[in-house]
């Protein structure tokens, strides 16, 4: 997987790199590898790392669900200084703001809550910045974990 160097951040240095998955959950242990390989040379914590990972496949099997887009998913990760952000991109789907989605009712007994927002609602609370944008066809999702 090359790495594509970043700007000088002070003493850190961005890495970045790209790559685009097809919009199948067969490809789920192939975007982990993805993960994991590039989030490595930070040494994560192993935890931390795992949250980014559930994040991650909360977040692709929403847009392969519920988006209604055509074509491969890009996954963006950049690293700088012991942070991870990573951006899932889809084209010419339906918009719809993740992080407008409210939060489970988790204090209702299961019989009383409504199904679904559960997996949106531990993504909240497992990475450190989550952000939603859509322009001209095209849903950016980025969340951001320090994996210290």
């Amino acid at each position: 997987m090359p790495v594509v160097p970043g700007e000088r951040m002070g003493q850190a240095e961005t890495a970045r790199v790209r790559r685009a998955f097809e919009r199948s959950f067969d490809v789920l242990p192939a975007m982990f590898a993805f993960v994991q390989e590039f989030a490595s040379a930070a040494e994560p914590d192993p935890a931390a790392l795992t949250a980014v990972e559930l994040a991650v496949e909360e977040l692709f099997t929403n847009l392969v669900k519920y988006d209604g887009g055509r074509g491969d998913i890009e996954l963006e990760l950049e690293r700088t200084a012991g942070t991870l952000r990573v951006t899932l991109v889809g084209r010419d789907g339906r918009p719809f703001d993740v992080t407008a989605v409210p939060d489970a009712r988790t204090d209702l007994p299961l019989d009383q809550r409504r199904p679904g927002g559960l997996g949106i609602h531990l993504v909240r609370r497992m990475v450190d910045r989550f952000e939603y944008r859509f322009e001209n066809g095209t849903s950016r999702t980025m969340i951001e974990k320090s994996l210290r």
